[in-house]
Parts: C-alpha cells; sequence; structure tokens
C-alpha cells in the first residue's frame, strides 16, 4: 500500500509517532521509510495516520500532505505501508492506534548498485518518551567524512505547546563540542540536522555523547549513515545500567525490546584478542523472534590454524551448553565458508548449523543480518556488502516449544577468540566490529 493524498486528522490520545528520514546521500543511495501496522485482535480495525514535515506545527493538520487518513487493518492481519516520506524529504508520521493496534517503522535503503538494507526505525510512544525537564543522553556518536560515517540529528517535541531544548555534545575525554545550542521547536514537531557534528565544526571523531533537555515531554536520536553497504542505524537515547554492555531501550508500540551499542564494539589486538558485551534485557522474555544486526570488517587470516575458525560472534544465555543463540564465523583459507550453529534447549553433543561458500576480503566491510524465528523454527544468516547479498544460509531453530526464552539475567555476546583455543579456533588480531543492535520480538 503506497501513500496518497490526505485531510486533516486530529491529535489522537492514542500517537505513536517515527522519524521519517528520507535523504539522498552523498554516496548515491536512497532511503524511504515505511510502516508495518499489525491488527492481533478478532475483528477489523483502522489505523488513522498523517505525514508531519519537518518544523511545522503538528497540532495544525489541515495542510498535511502524505498518506491517507484511515488503513484499514483486517484480524489478525498486518498491512505494509510505503513511501511514508519520498527521498529528500524529513518528518514524522503520527499514527493513531486506538488501543490494539501494532507499529513498527523501517527505514529502506538502496545502494547505487541495487542492493537494499533494512533497519528499524524507532517508535515514540509513552513508553519512551522523555518527560519535560528530563535529560536524554545519545552515546557512540561519531563522524567520518572519509569513512563514509555521519551523524544526523533530531529533536521530537511531544508537546502541544512550542518547546525550548538544550543541545550539547561531549567528546569521549570530557570537553564539548562547540558551545551548547538552543532550539526553539514548533508544537508536535521534529527538527532534524544533517551532518550534526560536522554543523558545529567536528572534523573525525568518534565517541561523543550528546545531551537534550527540553521544557515540553521530548524524544531524541541520532542515526548513522554507513557506507559501503549504504544503511541508516538509529542511536536511541540510554538508560543508566550497571553492565557494560549499555542499554535495552524500552518496548516500542510493537511490544519489542531493542539493545544496540553503536560505532566500534571491538578491535581484536595481540593483548585483548576477544571483545565482551552484556546483553542487557528489563525482564524475563519469551520471544518469538530475534534479531541480531552488526559490522565486521576482517584482517589478516591467522595461520595458526589453517583454514582457522575466525569468530563473528556468539550470542548465548546463560554459559555454553544449550543456550546457544547464534555463534557465526568466518574460515579462511583452503576452505573459505561462512558458518553458524546453534543449540538452544538441546542435549549435550547436538547442534544444527549452516554453511555456506563465501570469502571475505581483509578491509572490506560486511553486514551481518541473523534472524532465530522460533516461531517457525527456523534460523537464517545472511552476509552481505555494499548492499548486495553474499550469502544466506539457513537451518532448525530448536527453541522448545518454539518459544526462545531470555532471562532476566540477559545475555552475553563475544566477538573474536582467545589464543591457544581447542579445535579450529583462532584469534583474530586486527579485526573489527561495529554496530550491534539485538531486537527481541515477544509474544
Amino acid at each position: 500500500m503506497a501513500f496518497g493524498a490526505l485531510s486533516a486528522a486530529p491529535l489522537g490520545a492514542a500517537e505513536v509517532f517515527l522519524p521519517a528520514l528520507n535523504p539522498v546521500a552523498n554516496d548515491g543511495s536512497r532511503s524511504e521509510t515505511e510502516l508495518w501496522i499489525s491488527n492481533p485482535a478478532a475483528s477489523g480495525d483502522t489505523a488513522k495516520a498523517v505525514f508531519l514535515a519537518a518544523d511545522t506545527d503538528g497540532t495544525q493538520r489541515s495542510g498535511s500532505t502524505g498518506i491517507p487518513t484511515s488503513v484499514a487493518v483486517f484480524a489478525k492481519s498486518s498491512v505494509n505501508v510505503t513511501h511514508v516520506s519520498q527521498s529528500g524529504k524529513f518528518g514524522l508520521v503520527a499514527v493513531d492506534v486506538g488501543s490494539g493496534l501494532l507499529v513498527e517503522g523501517r527505514i529502506v535503503s538502496t545502494s547505487p548498485s541495487g542492493g537494499v538494507v533494512v533497519s528499524r526505525v524507532p517508535v515514540i510512544s509513552d513508553a519512551n518518551k522523555i518527560a519535560a525537564g528530563g535529560k536524554a543522553e545519545l552515546l557512540g556518536l561519531e563522524r567520518n567524512p572519509e569513512g563514509g560515517r555521519l551523524v544526523h540529528f533530531g529533536v521530537v517535541n511531544l508537546g502541544t505547546a512550542a518547546a525550548s531544548c538544550q543541545v550539547a555534545f561531549f567528546r569521549a575525554d570530557g570537553s564539548q563540542v562547540a558551545s551548547t545550542v538552543t532550539l526553539t521547536l514548533k508544537p508536535v514537531s521534529l527538527l532534524h540536522f544533517s551532518d550534526a557534528l560536522g554543523i558545529l565544526g567536528e572534523g573525525r571523531v568518534s565517541g561523543v555523547r550528546g545531551e537534550v533537555s527540553c521544557n515540553q515531554p521530548f524524544y531524541t536520536y541520532g542515526a548513522t549513515f554507513g557506507w559501503p553497504s549504504s544503511h541508516y542505524l538509529f542511536v536511541t537515547p540510554s538508560g543508566t545500567v550497571a553492565s557494560s554492555g549499555g542499554p535495552s531501550t524500552p518496548p516500542s508500540s510493537s511490544g519489542s525490546v531493542v539493545f544496540e551499542r553503536t560505532g566500534l564494539i571491538h578491535e581484536a589486538t595481540t593483548s585483548v584478542p576477544k571483545g565482551k558485551v552484556t546483553v542487557t534485557v528489563p525482564r524475563d522474555l519469551s520471544l518469538k523472534r530475534l534479531v541480531l544486526d552488526m559490522d565486521v570488517v576482517p584482517g589478516p587470516w591467522n595461520p595458526e590454524k589453517v583454514p582457522g575458525n575466525h569468530a563473528i560472534v556468539w550470542l548465548y544465555r546463560g554459559k555454553f551448553r544449550s543456550n546457544t543463540v547464534a555463534n557465526v564465523n568466518a574460515f579462511g583459507p583452503n576452505k573459505y565458508t561462512v558458518k553458524f550453529n546453534q543449540n538452544v534447549d538441546l542435549p549435550a553433543g547436538q547442534i544444527t548449523a549452516a554453511e555456506g561458500s563465501l570469502t571475505f576480503q581483509q578491509g572490506t566491510r560486511y553486514h551481518l543480518h541473523y534472524v532465530y524465528d522460533a516461531e517457525n523454527a527456523l534460523v537464517t544468516a545472511t552476509v552481505s556488502s555494499g548492499g548486495q547479498t553474499l550469502r544466506s544460509i539457513s537451518a532448525a531453530a530448536t527453541a522448545a516449544n518454539r518459544h526462545l526464552t531470555v532471562p532476566a539475567a540477559g545475555m552475553n555476546a563475544e566477538f573474536g577468540h582467545y589464543f591457544g583455543q581447542e579445535g579450529p579456533e583462532v584469534a583474530s588480531v586486527g579485526w573489527k566490529y561495529y554496530d550491534l543492535r539485538i531486537e527481541m520480538v515477544p509474544y
């Protein structure tokens, strides 16, 4: 379903908002935002939606254009609404979900060569908005124009009155980038800045923290653009957690729990060959689906063992047996494959696995999209680069009763191997791991 003309729509009591970022990037790629609206109820329902252009008063909607006022969603069905905003447009999509509809947003980026990468877009609701006077922190922002990584930055005023917001950025050493900026936002509106750190005069910088506070309820985000895969990865406000892993964002209106660790996660060295991240969750979870996304840049192949198993990611609950959700590895000379295995809820000695031919090139950035579909008992790992799918492999998922359980203690993600491990595992000195995102979709 594509969008057509729109008439006026009132500000709904059950509205959620999604930022629609659709720039034409300097690498020639194009992006479009789309919605999935689902109705789990036994009777049909209707969603009301409206596109609100950036820096416009969202309480005054008679002049809005972009999408239909109403989207019918049949019982137990889902509707994909495409072309929320065309390339070159920025704004908010306001969706009145009533009492039971679920909404998810995605940004679909198409590289100049035609490859497609899909990333999630945050859904802003009462569950994750920041109260007036509160403070939001965006972690791990970076700017590397030579490497094709620029940060878009946005602030959303969720109040029905104009807002005044204070915005500041701080480098990893604590020094401030430029001076604090005061932004004035119209009611129910978005202000969006492309290459925000460049606007403030920064060249190449990493580990930047953004700090935002407003006198109206608000939300803020970063959106890091990266190539050669030409895709956007949203950075959402951080919570305070006693963990090395970073935040788990509150569930969106679709019920998903999202964990993100942006930027460089780990660079394997001789002194620190393995990186570890604690994946925090807000409670015990019973999942129908888990989706892991990350990037890896291979370094040299380790000649200690040939072909040698070079770790991309190992995600597990608890410890080892019956708890491996994803164990993805690259093999080098004399083999050149990508392989994964999992053993969720299986007895000792049993796994399911899949392997496919793929030659990883040193210095090339690859994207891993790993889907553990417990509901349909299928695991799929897809490796792409520059927007082109290079290899997709699948095996059976074995979560008991087709429910992938995650304890409140969370999970662990590891990157790289230690030196001297048994079997084919080898350390991967010089390999780099970026932009971990894990979406957990409960039943």
